[in-house]
């Protein structure tokens, strides 16, 4: 491995590393934030995962709710809410008819692995005489619509997070767009490599229809996936024609509209198998946050129209591989393009984690729902424990179907990696 090469390597870890880390940072934050306002006390803010901790970087330390303390009972945590700072009669001993503010401290540290992060709000482990309902400023001391919200609030934050990157993003630099009908890669032994197309090719006319933008490309090509047809296009000061034959995909692909944008509808497609160039054209405040927010509604609609064709998995979903090889990619293309990821990366992790399946956030709250149904009564332990099982083993099954994806989908594409032409390696 050359010096570039290494470079790169060490690069793309220190921005994977880093971009999970501040992902999570947000998406817990929202739990945080959340349950203090609920005057729940966290006792640790995690980036990162196992042991040992490697640092604490932070305590904050906080009142939680005042309580009524039982004549001389013990309390290391709790103070006069007089403001004095000791109790009487002895050092952390409580006098009869005392109101005491409950005192806790959040730690903010670092993890050894950086795979992931947590939030530790008080008492969240059910016990099976029920007293975690009672432990002041624990978790379950509060109602379940709160619990609710505290749950809800990661995975909001992890979309927010998602959307103000690409707002920012859209401002400063612009969105992608086709640079007219450049052709930038040529897929090996697709319909534009058998027909002669190099990268810095421009179409110019498919079966004498005047082409000057992708979705042209589209229509003209709409219906005609295994019927030939003459293609002209610009190689260089030359005019050039060839005879191609369209493949048909083999999974829909959104349609896109004249800007280059999703329209919303779905279709199997028939395709050149050659990437357009690609180009940044600034764009207003206005559209851009018309473009962020739309983002997130684009992420489920993908997510519903998987579950109605699970078919489609295999071809939408990715885990660690994948995500770092993402990551190698937007390295190599500019800071641009990793931002564009992280904000990717986030919305995803929001709406993923909204999932009805336990441990994950959605499992949780379909569990503090089903507690608001009846009232504010716990489920039993028996039950939880079955919710729990349950969904940890769906879990573990879904993490051991992505990364059979994720290994087949990484073979294949360096497979077909050798057989992409571009720019630099085309010959005029």
């Amino acid at each position: 491995m050359d010096i570039g090469a290494l470079f790169h390597v060490v690069l793309t870890a220190v921005v994977f590393v880093t971009m999970l880390s501040l992902l999570v940072a947000a998406h817990e934050y929202g739990h945080y934030l959340f349950a203090r306002l609920f005057g729940m006390g966290v006792e640790e803010f995690a980036i990162g995962m196992g042991r040992p901790k490697v640092c604490t970087w932070m305590r904050k330390s906080y009142e939680v709710e005042s309580i009524d303390a039982p004549s001389g009972s013990p309390h290391s945590s709790a103070y006069p809410t007089d403001g004095s700072s000791a109790l009487q009669p002895g050092p952390g001993v409580a006098p009869a008819n005392t109101k005491l503010a409950l005192r806790e401290t959040t730690d903010f540290t670092i993890r050894a692995w950086p795979v992931g992060g947590f939030v530790r709000i008080k008492g969240m482990l059910p016990e099976e005489d029920g007293s975690e309902t009672k432990l002041p400023g624990g978790f379950y001391s509060k109602a379940p619509w709160k619990r609710f919200i505290v749950l809800l609030a990661g995975p909001v934050f992890s979309v927010l997070a998602g959307v103000v990157l690409l707002f920012g993003l859209y401002v400063v630099v612009g969105r992608q767009v086709p640079v007219g009908t450049v052709l930038d890669e040529i897929m090996k032994d697709g319909p534009a490599a058998k027909a002669g197309l190099r990268a810095g090719d421009r179409i110019t006319e498919i079966d004498g229809r005047s082409i000057s933008m992708p979705f042209e490309v589209a229509g003209a090509l709409d219906g005609k996936a295994g019927t030939p047809v003459e293609i002209k296009f610009n190689r260089g000061n030359e005019s050039l024609t060839a005879m191609l034959t369209p493949e048909l995909e083999k999974t829909e692909s959104p349609i896109l509209d004249k800007n280059y944008m999703p329209t919303g509808q779905m279709k199997r497609q028939a395709k050149l198998l050659a990437r357009w160039a690609m180009k940044r054209a600034p764009i207003g405040v206005g559209e851009a946050f018309v473009m962020a927010v739309e983002v997130p509604v684009m992420v489920v609609s993908g997510f519903a129209d998987m579950i109605r064709k699970p078919s489609k998995i295999k071809d939408n979903v990715g885990g660690p591989g994948s995500i770092a090889k993402a990551t190698s990619d937007a390295t190599r293309e500019g800071i641009a393009n990793v931002i564009f990821l992280a904000a990717m990366l986030s919305i995803s992790l929001g709406i993923f984690n909204l999932l009805p399946v336990s441990p994950l956030d959605g499992g949780q709250m379909l569990v503090a729902f089903a507690e608001m149904l009846r009232g504010g009564k716990r489920l039993s332990l028996k039950v939880q424990s079955a919710v729990a099982a349950v969904g940890l083993t769906i879990i573990m099954m879904m993490v051991v179907s992505i990364i059979f994806i994720d290994v087949g989908r990484l073979t294949k594409q360096d497979d077909s990696a050798k057989g992409i032409e571009k720019p630099a390696s085309s010959s005029k």
